[in-house]
């Protein structure tokens, strides 16, 4: 099963902030991941595959866009708010 895989940063900003906030991301991100795997529904086959690849390529994307700068001043709660529906 491929896994979501968060970048290293987002990871470090989170596990600065309480356990139970973390808890909740990471058990959205698991239900997702099994979710993607299990499904074989297809969302916009014509365009791209949105499964667990799409996913990674995404927060990839975020990091790399995001300077240190601006990255310093992000909370957990920003970086949620920014991956999941949870608010």
């Amino acid at each position: 099963m491929e896994e979501i895989n968060l970048p290293l940063r987002f990871k470090e900003k989170l596990d600065k902030n309480n356990k139970s906030f973390n808890a909740i991301i990471y058990e959205f991100l698991n239900k997702i991941e099994i979710y993607l795997d299990s499904s074989k529904l297809e969302f916009f086959p014509e365009y791209n595959n949105h499964g667990i690849t799409h996913l990674n390529n995404i927060f990839k994307i975020q990091d790399e866009l995001i300077t240190d700068k601006s990255f310093s001043l992000l909370t957990a709660e920003d970086i949620k708010t920014g991956m999941t529906p949870i608010n």
